[in-house]
């Protein structure tokens, strides 16, 4: 890397949203989040602006397409006039060609906690999330979608058995889509489901060991899904609306449909991320152990953002499918949770954005993992220039 080494920590301006962080053919990497988009340069260490959104949002997917555009659907709109955010269903393409932005059409509903995946036939899919209804509070979504980038048009992919909003979803290797967990009602879930591209139809698989809101899912190269993280059923303090993290974490193995525990994380930690290495060992960093983002039915938000007692992560721990055992590695240089991490084609992990106590996190670093299994004569977390 050749970013500056300057000594920086987050600054809690409480303007800049979460980002998405999609790396593209050129391997560069679109950080979107808010009403610009910026690009990343890991061969320069150094960020540049590019087109700015039609509608700024946070809380949105980013999906690549097999073009190498960049579809961005859904999210909190961000009204910078009346200071009034509301979820949307808007979606939007990015050009890398161009840098410019372009309308693609609009979801069937507003989403946000939603996911999205990119199918084997180039289509996306897009899942669950809530929205917020005026008098009547918050309502999680049961239905999903399909964009498809040749005609432009979003189809229905039916309905799940239960809603899904701040869950996980990740392609299995022979293709359907498996579904994780989320949060309903203020609890974490155990609910898993599958859908199957060719038929658009879903089923119940095996569910999870241990109830988790706000997961992430990681699939393995022996095609065994990792779960690690996020909010339990416990209530943190005996405050009302605040879940314990967990540090748990367990296997889908999609040949029985069924989940196994595997090893504890080195700390509880929710609103993490978790990134596959090339050398198939998974990077776990950030979050925090307090309670995790949900939405009570009523129209209040409980947010780890207003608690005073959050305890914010700035740790990192590798997980090894072989043993199935967790360890330390080099603590990241500022605190976050809520963030981004894209993996870059050298195999270094970029972690940008997020979310610090009482705002938000402007910076980004990279995680060298070349460092990591070649030498340990310097931290593997390295600064790199800021985000604009």
């Amino acid at each position: 890397m050749t970013g500056s080494l300057a000594t920086w920590d987050c600054r809690p301006t409480g303007i800049a949203p979460p980002v998405t962080a999609t790396l593209l053919e050129n391997n560069k990497v679109l950080v979107v989040g808010g009403i610009a988009a910026e690009l990343y340069d890991p061969s320069t260490g150094q960020w540049s602006s590019t087109g700015n959104l039609i509608t700024p949002r946070y809380g949105h997917i980013a999906v690549r397409l097999a073009d190498g555009k960049v579809l961005v659907a859904g999210g909190i709109r961000i009204d910078y006039v009346r200071y009034t955010d509301r979820v949307v269903s808007s979606a939007e393409i990015y050009d890398p060609a161009t840098g410019t932005w372009q309308p693609a059409g609009e979801l069937s509903v507003p989403r946000e906690g939603h996911t999205a995946n990119l199918l084997a036939d180039g289509t996306v899919l897009v899942i669950g999330g809530s929205n917020y209804y005026q008098g009547s509070g918050w309502f999680t979504h049961s239905s999903a979608e399909i964009y498809d980038p040749v005609t432009g048009a979003w189809s229905s992919a039916g309905t799940m058995p239960s809603p899904h909003v701040g869950h996980a979803s990740t392609v299995l290797a022979n293709g359907e889509v498996l579904v994780i967990g989320g949060v309903f009602v203020g609890r974490g879930v155990r609910e898993v489901e599958l859908f199957d591209p060719s038929t658009r139809t879903w089923t119940r698989t095996g569910n999870l060991t241990s109830a988790r809101a706000g997961p992430v899912a990681t699939l393995l190269p022996d095609g065994r899904v990792l779960v690690a993280g996020g909010g339990g059923e416990v209530i943190c303090d005996g405050v009302s609306g605040q879940l314990c993290a967990v540090d748990t974490a367990e296997l889908y193995d999609p040949v029985t449909g069924q989940w196994s525990a595997t090893g504890r994380m080195t700390d509880r930690r929710a609103d993490h991320t978790a990134t596959l290495l090339p050398d198939g060992k998974v990077l776990v960093a950030g979050g925090h152990r307090g309670d995790v983002v949900y939405y009570a039915g009523d129209g209040r938000v409980y947010d780890p953002r207003f608690d005073a007692n959050i305890t914010v992560l700035r740790t990192a721990e590798l997980y090894d499918p072989v043993s199935g055992q967790w360890r330390a590695t080099s603590d990241m240089n500022a605190s976050r949770y809520g963030h981004t991490a894209a993996l870059l084609a050298n195999g270094n992990v970029l972690v940008a954005g997020g979310w610090v106590f009482g705002g938000t996190c402007d910076a980004a670093e990279v995680y060298e993992w070349s460092y990591e299994v070649i030498a340990k004569s310097r931290p593997a977390l390295e600064v790199t220039t800021g985000m604009h």
